[in-house]
């Protein structure tokens, strides 16, 4: 099982008195979201990883309906590997000076 994943209660007031971070309350992922995301992550799979490829071809809709959920990994690597190439898309080029794609 997963971590939870943390969050500031009240942002404006942690931005003053740097207070500490809480754990959210339940907020699912609404479908869209998900749908979105995955998106975005297939569009570097197409460009630029046959393995991420692979794994949303395999475990695609599964990922949606588990949201990104499931306790056997696949989500957890294919985040990992959008993360890493996202990572080597941006690192030359992090605040987009060049724009040449």
């Amino acid at each position: 099982m997963r971590p939870p994943r943390l969050f500031w209660t009240n942002l404006s007031s942690a931005r003053k008195t740097r207070g500490t971070p809480s754990l959210p309350p339940s907020l699912p992922l609404s479908l869209r979201n998900v749908i979105n995301g995955l998106g975005e992550i297939m569009k570097l799979a197409l460009v630029r990883s046959l393995d991420l490829f692979h794994l949303l071809e395999a475990h695609g809709a599964r990922l949606v309906d588990e949201r990104f959920q499931g306790e056997d990994g696949v989500a957890d690597r294919v985040i990992e590997l959008s993360i890493q190439i996202m990572l080597e898309e941006l690192g030359p080029n992090l605040w987009e000076e060049r724009l040449e794609r």
